[in-house]
């Protein structure tokens, strides 16, 4: 009970019954902890008067909250061990190390390399004695960072092998061109590969605005490319607005071949006459939010209008490129995201692209 007491765990039901217990964790879950705290479980099993802590500190790590599952450890399990004990687990979950072949292999991360699944992709080695290594290997959800200095293999020992044999939908940030060159034969035999790079000539095309079908799907897109730079945000915040209300100005008034990002960026460039033509569009709109716009800009003190506006302005000026406007005035045909997983999808049941 005095754990209840401290933590809230123990109490009795209302009706006066038993604790409730702490919940079931899957079968083998504690394996895939961090090896720090495994072996905070492992101490407390050796000490009778520590079993209540035990259920506390499995239950935080469960639910991921890591700073409770510290809380219990320094107030509860600490103080009762020995100096050399303490010392040894006062740091669990708050410190780096090197994972052990254990380690590694209870991850998973070890697997039969003739029984992989195809999502699967190579990530190294690890020796095991002086001739044999076993390979690495992850699957599944999560994040992977490679740190190493420029020219130490990153690409070639690691992402070109891997592009080159993983069969499921990537997209590379590749400024060099280099893992295309090297690895698009290659992916073209597991679907349609795309290369969107606006200063070569032979440039795949995206337009960003060809999936907007609402207010939401612009404002979206004005979210994602107007990067805050002020540090009062109600110069960016105000921005964001006006390029939604103008992204879907585009969307609405124009032709197809003219709905694009440097047709949204021209309606701000074309002086005090085309400003109040925009004006009067704006307050004609039938979409409720246009008209919204089109009455605050008109009522918005003029200075702190063409600051926006020039705000709005310097942030799309790459918009006004060659290059780039030939790039985005319109989409090759089957690049778009819906497609692409759509594809993948099918070819996961078919076996086919």
């Amino acid at each position: 009970m005095v754990f209840g007491k401290l933590f809230g765990w123990g109490k009795k039901d209302e009706d006066g019954g038993a604790s409730t217990p702490p919940p079931k964790v899957p079968a083998g879950w504690l394996a895939t902890l961090d090896p720090a705290w495994r072996q905070v479980l492992r101490d407390i099993d050796k000490h009778p008067e520590l079993a209540g802590a035990k259920p506390l500190i499995v239950k935080a790590l469960y639910k991921r909250d890591l700073d409770e599952a510290r809380r219990y450890l320094q107030a509860i399990v600490l103080p009762r061990l020995s100096a050399a004990e303490a010392e040894r687990l006062k740091h669990a979950g708050a410190h780096e190390a090197w994972a052990r072949y254990e380690d590694i292999k209870a991850a998973g991360i070890i697997q039969d390399a003739s029984n992989l699944p195809k999502d699967e992709l190579g990530i190294g080695w690890y020796g095991t004695g002086p001739d044999n290594y076993a390979t690495l290997h992850f699957t599944g959800e999560g994040h992977l960072l490679t740190v190493a200095p420029t020219g130490a293999g990153k690409g070639q020992r690691y992402i070109i092998p891997n592009l080159l044999e993983y069969e499921g939908p990537v997209v590379v940030f590749d400024p060099k061109g280099e893992n295309y060159k090297a690895t698009a034969w290659r992916r073209q035999l597991y679907g349609r590969v795309f290369k969107w790079a606006p200063f070569d000539d032979d440039t795949d095309c995206y337009n960003p605005l060809d999936q907007i079908a609402d207010w939401d799907d612009a404002r979206l897109v004005a979210q994602l490319m107007i990067e805050t730079k002020s540090r009062d945000p109600f110069w960016d915040d105000s921005a964001r607005n006006l390029l939604t209300g103008l992204i879907f100005h585009v969307i609405e008034t124009r032709p197809p071949s003219k709905r694009n990002l440097r047709e949204v960026h021209r309606c701000l460039g074309h002086g005090v006459e085309g400003f109040e033509r925009l004006l009067d569009a704006l307050k004609a709109s039938e979409t409720e939010q246009l008209r919204e716009m089109g009455h605050k800009l008109e009522m918005m003190p003029e200075n702190t209008r063409q600051s926006v506006m020039s705000a709005l302005d310097t942030q799309l000026a790459v918009w006004s490129s060659k290059n780039v406007t030939r790039a985005t005035s319109a989409s090759t045909p089957r690049f778009n995201m819906m497609k692409i997983l759509g594809e993948d999808h099918e070819g996961a049941y078919t076996g086919s692209k």
